[in-house]
């Protein structure tokens, strides 16, 4: 939809006095050309990339917690119930999802 007033004109058209409108000039508190933006990371950004970064480089799977499980399976001693396992099967997908 266009929109014309008698009271408005594009720029660079006479105006009913003869007079041609200008665009404004630039004030000094936009941007000049050729400036270049700036990133500053906050501390706390930092220790979160730095924590992330922690966080890949550990290993998947534990070893050491998977050979003890291993070890009482081929025992016939591991014992673990539904119930104990679920919630924290939901705590993890919870966490996760949050990503």
């Amino acid at each position: 939809m266009k929109i014309r007033s008698r009271t408005t004109r594009p720029l660079g058209v006479p105006t009913a006095y003869g007079e041609r409108r200008t665009p404004p000039a630039a004030d000094e508190t936009s941007p000049a050309r050729g400036a270049s933006d700036r990133v500053q990371i906050s501390d706390r950004g930092v220790e979160i990339r730095h924590a992330r970064s922690l966080a890949l480089a550990a290993p998947d799977i534990r070893e050491e917690l998977v050979g003890e499980i291993v070890a009482l399976i081929e025992q016939g001693e591991y014992q673990v119930s539904g119930a104990d396992v679920v919630p924290k099967l939901v705590r993890e997908h919870l966490a996760l999802a949050r990503w």
